[in-house]
């Protein structure tokens, strides 16, 4: 499969991590629950060690994390779905389906956020930059 069009997949996959049910809200934000509100774009992802420019998928690819747990994920074509998510461990879960796995999060600060989720075993690095 052409790698920039698994990557496409997989961002779609992306989507269901967050289940895109409605929102619930949180309190007492701190950490990397403040640091990760707000929009990110993407910048690149690597697929099996082949990193991929966001600009090769023909659009913005864009996340935004809300502090009452609602997240929007954008794709290219400009379809948008909302869910909700939740942070444990250094790990975006849905919290409306528990079995599914986690997304890791490798890296967070105020500017960048490096994501990480296994698609069928293979492993997915996604880099973004806040907005």
């Amino acid at each position: 499969m052409n790698i920039s069009l698994r990557l496409f997949s997989i961002l779609a996959m992306i989507s269901l991590v967050f289940g895109f049910n409605a929102c619930s809200a949180t309190k007492g934000l701190s950490g990397q629950k403040k640091l990760i509100i707000g929009t990110w774009a993407l910048e690149s992802a690597s697929v099996n060690g082949t990193t991929i420019p966001a600009a090769m998928l023909g659009g913005k690819v864009v996340f935004i994390f809300t502090k009452d747990g609602t997240a929007t994920f954008t794709t290219p074509d400009g379809k948008s779905e909302t869910g909700r998510y939740e942070l444990k461990d250094s790990k975006i879960i849905d919290p409306d389906s528990p079995n599914d796995i986690p997304v890791d999060i490798i890296s967070l600060d105020k500017k960048k956020l490096e994501l990480r989720m296994l698609e069928n075993g293979d492993p997915i690095l996604m880099t973004m930059m806040k907005q």
